[in-house]
């Protein structure tokens, strides 16, 4: 999701609402110290209260920028989260599949480790082994 038109917006708001409370602020504090009102005798005003206005809605515009930065980490991590839980979804499959082939064919095949024949000593060093066949014919 593309927060940069938010954004944008709300900055334009921000500029617009930190004007008008300037004005509101400026205006309520010259009234109070007098009656009649001029734009030469408003200016100190304005400038005080636009000094005052600007420093509490830099601040708003500050925790308004963290907002957007922490839903779009949080949006990206949240897709990464999603794109590593489908991998180790495919993962368990694929191992899930491999498992049953194998079962399969071990079932269709019988193991040949397990039919190996049996080794005599002479055999081991190297020497023809004798058949129970081949001894019976000999002895």
């Amino acid at each position: 999701m593309d927060l940069t038109p938010i954004k944008e917006t709300f900055d334009e708001l921000f500029s617009h609402l930190e004007a008008m409370e300037t004005q509101s602020s400026a205006l309520l504090q010259f009234l109070k110290d007098k009656e009649h009102v001029t734009d030469k005798d408003l200016a100190p005003y304005l400038e005080q209260a636009g000094n005052t206005s600007n420093v509490k809605w830099l601040a708003t515009r500050l925790r308004m920028e963290r907002l957007f930065e922490s839903a779009e980490q949080t949006e990206e991590n949240a897709a990464q989260e999603k794109k590593a839980e489908k991998e180790a979804n495919a993962n368990r499959n694929l191992v899930s599949f491999l498992e049953k082939s194998g079962k399969k064919e071990s079932d269709e095949k019988p193991d040949r480790d397990l039919q190996t024949p049996e080794v005599d000593s002479a055999d081991k060093a190297g020497q023809p082994q004798e058949t129970s066949e081949r001894k019976s014919r000999v002895g």
